[in-house]
């Protein structure tokens, strides 16, 4: 096993805590408001342009922007309000307490999961326990307890079969598992999908089989009444393109950014403010950043190391912070990694087949 022998010196956390700390301080919550409607604003568009034109026999740009609207809906809008990086700019919509709940589902953020099994599943069991045992998304383990035996050839069918529907049957299963079961713990994965008891068959009536229903039945028919019944089908076959072009772009910007053989998982917990600060540098990593339009195709995702260190921060903050973090990483030669999504891509499927392992502290 390899081992870290020596954590930063002190000065480090404090200088980490005394920037993140100046730089909220710094910035106003108009900044932040301002800057978070223009990524809600891109979405729209993006919807505008997916929505308007599924209807069209395979039309490309319809499914491309449909499935850009889905994943940023969900990685970027539904992620950072639902860890509270809004709540200070005091708007109604923002705020974690009300996203999503009830009929706001169908406004905020309607997807193929409930906001409370995502925050459960997400906020608590990887937030709190990243690159854990009890990490439900952690992907080595996925590896050692469903894929071991498998052959190679076999791993690598259940890879791409997991890529194209991980959405619905990965995090569909998974948060609410954990959020619905006893075993709060465990990791689901594709054995457990068919897991039977109340409170599950319940999320899945109430959550899951509404938006199969709604996204895949009602709005085909929509456009089948309109232009005829053949549009119905050319519009199903595009929103179930735009799922699988989802499900995808999804699985390469989420799955990759605290999974490859240069980043480390714990066989131990550190729930110190340090502990907490010191393994979302080493067992994360950034993708490029800068732009909006950069940032805004990664999910805002090219900031996990500050969003781990920090995820109650909005999406500006971290746009600001992360520059700052890694200079103070360089000063006290902390291994600060940013690299491209697709090489993460590539380090993360060698960890799922088993090719590679993760370090370990």
């Amino acid at each position: 096993m390899s081992k870290i022998h020596q954590n930063p010196n002190n000065n480090f956390f404090i200088e980490i805590t005394n920037t993140k700390d100046e730089l909220v301080k710094s910035v106003s919550k108009n900044d932040i408001l301002t800057h978070f409607e223009k990524i809600i604003t891109w979405q729209n568009i993006f919807f505008i342009m997916g929505i308007s034109g599924i209807w069209i026999k395979y039309n490309i740009i319809s499914i491309a922007s449909f499935s850009i609207f889905l994943v940023s809906r969900w990685v970027i809008t539904a992620h950072h309000v639902c860890h509270g990086g809004y709540d200070k700019c005091d708007k109604y919509p923002y705020k974690r307490s009300t996203f999503g709940v009830g009929l706001r589902r169908f406004i905020d953020w309607f997807d193929w999961f409930s906001v409370d099994a995502w925050k459960f599943e997400h906020n608590k069991l990887h937030h709190y326990y990243l690159n854990e045992l009890s990490d439900p998304d952690l992907i080595e383990q996925i590896h050692e307890k469903y894929l071991i035996h498998n052959s190679f050839f076999m791993k690598n069918i259940k890879l791409i079969f997991i890529m194209t529907t991980w959405r619905w049957i990965y995090y569909t299963s998974n948060t609410f598992y954990t959020c619905y079961s006893k075993c709060k713990t465990e990791t689901t994965l594709l054995n457990n999908i068919f897991f039977i008891n109340r409170d599950v068959s319940y999320a899945f009536g109430k959550v899951f089989f509404p938006y199969l229903i709604f996204r895949f039945m009602l709005t085909p028919l929509c456009f089948c009444l309109l232009f005829g019944s053949s549009y119905f089908f050319y519009s199903l076959i595009n929103l179930m393109l735009a799922e699988l072009f989802a499900n995808i772009y999804s699985f390469t910007i989420v799955a990759t950014n605290h999974c490859g053989s240069d980043l480390y998982r714990f066989y131990n917990s550190d729930v110190s403010e340090n502990g907490r600060i010191y393994r979302a540098i080493i067992g994360s990593v950034n993708y490029p950043y800068g732009s909006d339009a950069t940032d805004f195709l990664h999910g805002y995702l090219n900031y996990q190391i500050e969003h781990h260190m920090f995820p109650d921060l909005s999406c500006l903050e971290y746009k600001l912070l992360a520059p700052k973090i890694k200079k103070i990483c360089e000063k006290y030669k902390v291994n600060y990694i940013q690299e491209n999504v697709f090489k993460r891509l590539y380090k993360t499927y060698k960890i799922y087949v088993g090719i590679d392992k993760m370090k370990v502290f």
